[in-house]
């Protein structure tokens, strides 16, 4: 079995069935931030190093990748798949102050197609960005395949 495949195989294994859930990411604000806290995104594909960022995420960050978007991301697919999901670590002083999540929650290539999540204080979490196709996230995205901006690996 390719590489692929075997990530497909455990994308689908990894599915949750609460449906405030899209695969093992939740899509509900409420939910997501905890699951933030509680690291349950660190055992994912990351980038190597913590970098200075060129968009609006604080000073550096770190991206982990989903196996379903690692998988889709490494076939160089232009269209990512359902479950598809990426979480950036947002640093300030060499702290992890926030975060910036992006889940796909249904096919096609506009920015609707993802969820859009941001918070840059992990203390201050009432102050966040949030929500299906949204637009602040989606325009600086839009120059990403199938709004993915990340490069891989």
């Amino acid at each position: 079995m390719t590489r692929s495949a075997w990530l497909a195989v455990l994308a689908l294994a990894s599915c949750s069935s609460d449906p405030g859930f899209v695969g093992e990411v939740p899509t509900n604000p409420d939910a997501l931030l905890p699951w933030l806290k509680d690291g349950r995104y660190e055992a994912w594909d990351r980038e190597a190093t913590i970098h200075p960022t060129d968009g609006p995420h604080l000073n550096h960050v770190r991206t982990y990748f989903n196996v379903s978007l690692a998988g889709s991301l490494e076939s160089d697919n232009p269209e990512h798949v359902v479950r598809s999901a990426a979480v950036k670590e947002l640093y300030e002083a060499g702290f992890v102050r926030g975060w910036a999540v992006m889940v796909k929650t249904e096919a096609g290539t506009s920015g609707d197609t993802w969820y859009w999540y941001e918070v840059l204080d992990r203390d201050e979490p009432r102050q966040r960005f949030e929500g299906q196709g949204l637009q602040s996230c989606v325009g600086c995205h839009a120059s990403g395949v199938d709004h993915v901006r990340t490069s891989w690996p």
